[in-house]
């Protein structure tokens, strides 16, 4: 089994007094919704990861990092992949209603083509494998 451990953020603003958090479909539609985040490489801590992960993947920089909302273990259901899962909750104040980036960084969706927008909700759309196992927790609060 493969090992890895991945920074996921669920981004939220808020717009006309109701918070939304932003995701991402990829050219590719089979990828399915999913939101800003990666790879943690050995030497950072899962917070530098995920503010890395968001400058390259969003393209986003004016954020803020509340906190880390929780850690897990998880395995793929379909691959052969244990991953150190880190959610963490961010705040932004100026970002578009939508844009599309380019990927930058070293890792394999460098330079992929990324279409961002925001949900008003954790049921509104339907998310990849596992990634949206805590994004009740932005809406709750």
């Amino acid at each position: 089994m493969h090992f890895r451990r991945r920074a996921y953020g669920y981004v939220t603003r808020i717009k006309n007094g109701a918070r939304q958090v932003l995701v991402f479909r990829q050219n590719d539609e089979e990828a399915g919704i999913q939101f800003p985040g990666g790879g943690i490489e050995p030497h950072e801590t899962p917070a530098e990861g995920m503010k890395r992960e968001m400058i390259e993947e969003t393209g986003l920089k004016d954020f803020i990092i509340e906190r880390e909302l929780a850690a897990d273990q998880w395995d793929h259901p379909q691959e052969d992949l244990h991953i150190e899962r880190h959610f963490f909750w961010l705040s932004v104040a100026n970002a578009p209603d939508t844009w599309d980036h380019l990927v930058t960084g070293k890792g394999e969706d460098n330079g992929m083509a990324y279409h961002y927008f925001w949900v008003n909700s954790p049921t509104e759309v339907p998310f990849t494998w596992g990634e949206a196992d805590y994004l009740h927790l932005v809406f709750d609060t």
